[in-house]
């Protein structure tokens, strides 16, 4: 399968896509020049992503403040995917206190993105681990693309 993401923290896009790459999966990495608008930045993602021809298009942000949650955006086909992953254990991992699913079909990316989408924010003031935020993302990408075959 090909997968698009769009990971600023270059350590964990290296763990995603070596992770994804070693299972055979193609992928396409979307992360565009600091120096654009978020604009043109987010014109050239779904433009570079609907090219590409991905089956899931993946951004994850990590913003750090006390917030301390997980907000999910996708459409509705996709948040009634991930409506089953174990999101209690992640909060627990991670020590999060909220978790937010959003149906995101008003975002510019999922809006225009011709492929199952899914933006990923996680707030907190922790120190964060990347190899289990890598680990998160390729467990939550398998369980998505495995989904969306068995439709």
């Amino acid at each position: 399968m090909k997968f698009a993401i769009d990971i600023e923290n270059e350590e964990i896009k290296k763990k995603v896509i070596k992770n994804l790459q070693d299972k055979g999966h193609n992928i396409v990495d979307c992360i565009q020049d600091k120096s654009l608008n978020i604009g043109e930045s987010h014109y050239k993602k779904a433009l570079l992503t609907n090219i590409t021809k991905p089956e899931i298009f993946l951004r994850f942000i990590y913003v750090k403040n006390n917030d301390e949650r997980l907000e999910i955006f996708a459409d509705e086909n996709v948040l009634s995917k991930v409506m089953s992953f174990n999101f209690e254990a992640l909060l627990e991992e991670f020590n999060l206190k909220q978790l937010f699913m959003k149906n995101g079909r008003e975002l510019y990316l999922i809006k225009n993105i011709e492929c199952a989408s899914i933006i990923i924010r996680m707030t907190t003031s922790n120190i964060y681990n990347e190899e289990k935020i890598a680990k998160f993302l390729c467990d939550l990408i398998e369980m998505i693309s495995s989904k969306s075959h068995k439709i």
